[in-house]
């Protein structure tokens, strides 16, 4: 029996000349079976946001159209504006959308977004405290304003050294070639172009000289001894005006970063943090007064720069070496750098290894 009906009913489609043409998703599916009972699927509304979404205007549809080519919905007011605009097509898949007559309204999709978002006012509020909260924070002005500086700082990088601030005279080299081959209608104008060309020249020297780098290096007794932590012995790098910054301020900035690197370095310690820590209270005003900078003379010997109110722009006259950049030597006592001596620096004396440091040093 069962054979003779499935003969039956090929036979009937066969005689009907009706076969189903399946696709290779229809073959390879899986097949989900329709929901009989009680079960409720939950969706959140950010997983339907795409479809909820009129793709001209990125807002929730209102007034839904579907186009009766490509049934795409869009707001009746955004496919409208499209299709008076002169663009007769769908935005979605470009298909000829004749007029508007190639539209119907689809007031079922507007149920649903109803059913989804009962209170569409308190939804366009939310909406529109997002958006305002996006742009206090996300300044199209600030932004360019930002783009802009750092073009600026970048052409002026391409002229300087990184650390000497020497002007890279390549540029000016360009201009010159350029002046001379151009054709002055008279020897008056050349000579005023020459001049504002000379003034122009200068005037960016001096702005890009106003900054020089500096590299502090610990002492060689410092350097050279393993027994202090490599954040110590490791150099460190700044930008400051030269005839601005001190030696005050250059030993305030060194204590400065030592302690920062101590405290980021003990911070897994709770001995060697409380130590830091109370390390750290002595101050960085009374750290300054004991640490020492030293320059490199002619004949390679470090000597003692003193003096707290002694300008960097004296010093790199002395010291300077062209075309590389300024490097000063910084020491700091040792119950200053390693935390382990504080009870030393409390009891008001130091270890023998101190003393033999200082007199090494």
């Amino acid at each position: 029996m069962p054979s003779l009906e499935s003969n039956q009913l090929t036979t009937a489609l066969s005689n009907s000349n009706k076969y189903w043409e399946l696709t290779e998703y229809d073959l390879n599916r899986t097949r989900h079976d329709p929901i009989t009972d009680d079960t409720k699927v939950e969706l959140s509304p950010r997983a339907l946001s795409s479809e909820l979404m009129c793709p001209i205007c990125l807002d929730m549809l209102r007034n839904t159209m579907t186009t009766k080519e490509c049934l795409h919905r869009f707001c009746q007011e955004c496919i409208t504006t499209a299709l008076r605009s002169g663009n007769k097509e769908c935005p979605t898949c470009r298909s000829k959308l004749v007029s508007k007559r190639s539209l119907r309204p689809d007031p079922n999709y507007d149920g649903i977004i109803s059913r989804i978002y009962p209170n569409r006012e308190e939804y366009d509020e939310m909406q529109q405290r997002a958006l305002l909260r996006l742009t206090q924070y996300h300044s199209t002005e600030s932004l360019q304003r930002n783009i802009e500086e750092g073009m600026k700082f970048q052409s002026q990088l391409r002229k300087m050294n990184r650390f000497t601030g020497y002007h890279t005279d390549d540029r000016d080299k360009k201009k010159v070639r350029k002046r001379e081959n151009r054709t002055v209608a008279s020897d008056a104008e050349s000579s005023v172009e020459q001049s504002l060309s000379e003034v122009s020249s200068q005037t960016s020297f001096n702005r890009q000289a106003q900054e020089v780098g500096v590299i502090m290096r610990p002492h060689p007794d410092i350097e050279n001894n393993e027994k202090y932590p490599l954040y110590i012995r490791q150099p460190r790098y700044l930008k400051t005006s030269p005839s601005l910054a001190t030696v005050a301020h250059l030993t305030r900035y060194v204590v400065m970063r030592v302690q920062l690197d101590m405290d980021k370095a003990y911070r897994d310690s709770d001995d060697q943090l409380e130590a830091s820590r109370r390390l750290g209270a002595v101050g960085i005003e009374e750290k300054a007064r004991h640490c020492e900078l030293f320059g490199l003379a002619g004949n390679n010997h470090l000597t003692l720069i003193s003096g707290g109110s002694t300008t960097l722009e004296m010093i790199m006259n002395k010291y300077a070496r062209r075309k590389t950049p300024m490097e000063l030597y910084f020491r700091l006592p040792k119950h200053f750098l390693l935390p382990g001596s504080v009870k030393s620096l409390e009891d008001g004396s130091l270890s023998a290894a101190d003393a033999d440091l200082n007199d090494s040093a």
